[in-house]
């Protein structure tokens, strides 16, 4: 579920690569929540495959939740990919208003 940012393009994406599963674990290196809460994402930009290193820290507001993309069930990965690939391009501010494509 879109948040705050404004990246329904990026969830829009995100969606897609939902009804491929085996894409979604060749993204993740951790396939489940670490004590360490760390984890590397790999992300292709401009035909680059990058490793991004995140924590679980994620923006929310105070008793209700994160600000930005938020998950239907427990789990984690939206949440995380959103985290890495903001990361990748700058910060989540950078990510309001995009394409799919």
């Amino acid at each position: 579920m879109q948040g705050q940012l404004g990246d329904c393009w990026f969830l829009c994406a995100v969606s897609s690569l939902a009804e491929r599963p085996a894409l979604i674990e060749r993204l993740f290196t951790v396939d489940k929540a670490n004590d360490q809460g760390v984890y590397k994402v790999r992300i292709c930009k401009g035909g680059i495959w990058r490793e991004v290193i995140i924590d679980d820290y994620v923006p929310c507001f105070p008793s209700a939740g994160p600000i930005f993309s938020r998950n239907n069930q427990n789990e984690l990965w939206v949440i995380l990919l959103e985290k890495a690939y903001a990361k990748l391009h700058g910060g989540y501010k950078t990510l309001s208003g995009g394409i799919p494509s």
